[in-house]
């Protein structure tokens, strides 16, 4: 496609449960304690000065919790302007 840049990305991770308190890790991730695969499609508009990223991430526990769900899904829409300063 003219003027539309398409950068996909593919990423594997692991959280150990006592990496860090959970307030300072990611919620997209399932914060600690968490083994997983993600992905995510950007598109980039030139024209448009606009970019649009679509992520999905899902995991698992490393170890059982009681207070945790094993199975952790989490996807988000972004739009985004790169040209406008915040």
């Amino acid at each position: 496609l003219d003027g539309v840049e398409i950068a996909p990305r593919f990423e594997l991770y692991r959280n150990e449960a006592d990496s860090a308190p959970a307030y300072y890790t990611s919620a997209a991730f399932g914060h600690n304690n968490r083994k997983g695969t993600g992905a995510v499609l950007r598109l980039s508009f030139e024209r448009a000065k606009l970019d649009v990223v679509a992520r999905a991430y899902r995991s698992k526990l490393i170890e059982p919790r009681t207070f945790q769900r094993d199975n952790f899904k989490y996807a988000e829409i972004l739009l985004e302007t790169p040209y406008a300063p915040f």
